[in-house]
């Protein structure tokens, strides 16, 4: 086939270990532009980035030429390795939730992700 085209947008999420509160409003931004930074050097987009005390989102899109478990296996390791120089012990759990979505989807998912603070608050 010539050309192709592909839409690949996915909905990841993951806890820290034994979902212990350990992400602190401190590190917050840090740790928001570890995520974000880390998707766009892998040649993702990411949409959105949030975390909570015990876990994080991120609403990316995943180009073909690479695997969705390098991307978040090295998204969750640079993040990790950011969070333990700053939080002894940390750990994030083995393995992640996904979801794909479509591009239609993108502003429902990207609000969801925006507004976690709200959302668990309720």
């Amino acid at each position: 086939m010539p050309s192709s085209h592909r839409e690949l947008f996915y909905h990841v999420t993951w806890s820290t270990k034994y979902r212990k509160p350990l992400i602190v409003p401190d590190v917050r931004p840090m740790l928001l532009s570890v995520m974000r930074n880390k998707a766009r050097e892998l040649g993702c987009w990411p949409y959105a980035v949030n975390v909570t005390d015990d876990h994080a989102h991120l609403l990316l899109y995943i180009p073909p030429s690479i695997t969705i478990a390098r991307v978040i296996r090295e998204i969750k390791g640079i993040s990790a390795y950011q969070l333990r120089v700053r939080i002894a012990g940390f750990k994030w759990q083995t393995g992640y939730g996904i979801l794909s979505i479509r591009r239609r989807e993108i502003p429902y998912v990207k609000a969801y992700i925006e507004n976690q603070e709200e959302h668990h608050r309720n």
